[in-house]
């Protein structure tokens, strides 16, 4: 789009030259070209926490992997937002540091526990207490924007609270209640919830089910709709999808792994036992989608422009297919008499 300005514009040959030597240098094999670049960061953190929870805590490749998110950090203030040092951001070290993005690094690092360097995590869970909202939710890049695209998301929200209460604040923090407090007030009248960077309604729903769970409040009225609103959207076949007919292009009637893991896994955290059925099914289903090469098949679940534009992630889906099964493993394993104490 810059390149047809250019030209059109009658910018100097040699900035046309160059963006045109940028466009050819990121060519795929197939002579197409990725939506966006350097994603590997958001998909890198999904399975660094995925493999954790499904029993590779201890792997060293996924030391590695901490280790390289770690190197990712920002170490430098980004003025642009007014955003001190210690975020992270899809394209790296030195891109746009954002909320979600950084949630999520924090989640794969702390199952390491006292093995992950501590100022990097400190710093880390310091720098997303500094973005909050007033009204006690996060958005994306600049707390208290008005910006629709930017504004307090509840996908993101429960996502900092998880990460927040995984790294050492207490449920009884003050901007974990008022987080929670946003979080049950911002609900729509059908029980459900919509986030920004994830398509539909299933994703957000379901998050905001662990954070309740996690924070205290999972016998809230809200949080009960929430569950409802979810189990009210599983599919005959025991999947779930985006959860509304609103996105173009989907298909209502079939699921997604990365929709399905993430109704699992926020169901299990409302203390619906491992033995219910419609666990069994939708884990049941999230098994028989495993491909012969071990892994699950992407879906364009992630947004690119609202409504409008998704592109699929290979990595967030088989991280989140992975920390689903492990939770369903762990619920079975603590048997339901476990399960109901400790919801």
């Amino acid at each position: 789009m810059v390149c047809i300005g250019l030209c059109r514009t009658g910018a100097p040959e040699p900035m046309i030259a160059a963006t045109v030597d940028y466009l050819r240098s990121n060519v795929r094999p197939d002579g197409s070209w990725h939506i966006m670049q350097g994603l590997d960061l958001i998909g890198g953190s999904y399975v660094a926490r995925g493999l954790a929870d499904a029993g590779y805590r201890d792997d060293p490749r996924l030391a590695r992997a901490r280790q390289w998110l770690r190197g990712c950090q920002q170490d430098q203030a980004f003025p642009l937002y007014d955003a001190p040092p210690g975020g992270w951001g899809w394209e790296g070290p030195h891109g746009w540091p954002n909320f979600l993005d950084s949630a999520n690094v924090l989640a794969a690092l702390t199952p390491a526990g006292g093995e992950e360097p501590a100022e990097h995590l400190r710093t880390g869970l310091d720098w997303l207490v500094s973005r909050q909202d007033g009204r006690g939710s996060w958005g994306t890049f600049v707390p208290d924007t008005t910006l629709a695209n930017d504004g307090p998301c509840p996908y993101t929200t429960a996502q900092c609270v998880e990460s927040l209460l995984d790294g050492g604040l207490s449920r009884d923090d003050p901007r974990i209640a008022k987080a929670l407090d946003w979080l049950l007030t911002a609900q729509r009248p059908d029980g459900t919830y919509e986030g920004l960077w994830y398509r539909g309604l299933t994703a957000a729903t379901a998050t905001a089910l662990v954070a309740f769970a996690r924070g205290g409040v999972g016998d809230r009225p809200a949080a009960r709709r929430a569950r409802e609103a979810l189990l009210a959207g599983q599919l005959a076949d025991g999947s779930w999808g985006p959860g509304d007919t609103g996105t173009p292009g989907d298909d209502p009637s079939q699921g997604t792994v990365e929709e399905t893991a993430w109704a699992l896994r926020g169901l299990l955290a409302a203390g619906l036992p491992a033995q219910d059925d419609r666990l069994r099914r939708a884990a049941e289903w999230i098994v028989s989608a495993q491909g012969d090469d071990g892994l699950w098949d992407a879906n364009p679940v992630c947004l690119h422009i609202r409504r409008l534009a998704y592109y699929a992630d290979g990595l967030i889906g088989n991280g989140l297919a992975l920390r689903a099964l492990g939770a369903y493993r762990s619920a079975l394993a603590a048997g339901p008499v476990a399960q109901r104490e400790a919801s």
